[in-house]
């Protein structure tokens, strides 16, 4: 993980706009992707936040992410 850690900025946005595919496959691809990136089971939401802390993202983009990751990811990390 910490090899992936330093691109994250690169990764986080092509991942998260496929977590909403209309193919199942795709999105469910991408949520593993999107939990992975920020490790979510083992670290819960301490490197998504630094991630939306340094960031300069658009106010749509950073609250979609934002609200995405309280009501998804968080429930799937918690599983």
């Amino acid at each position: 993980m910490e090899l992936v850690r330093p691109h994250l900025p690169l990764l986080a946005l092509p991942v998260f706009a496929s977590v909403r595919d209309s193919v199942i496959p795709v999105k469910l691809a991408a949520e593993a992707a999107f939990m992975a990136l920020f490790n979510v089971v083992d670290e819960d939401s301490k490197v998504f936040d630094k991630y939306i802390a340094t960031q300069d993202l658009a106010a749509n983009e950073k609250r979609s992410m934002q609200d995405y990751f309280r009501r998804v990811a968080m429930r799937l990390g918690s599983t």
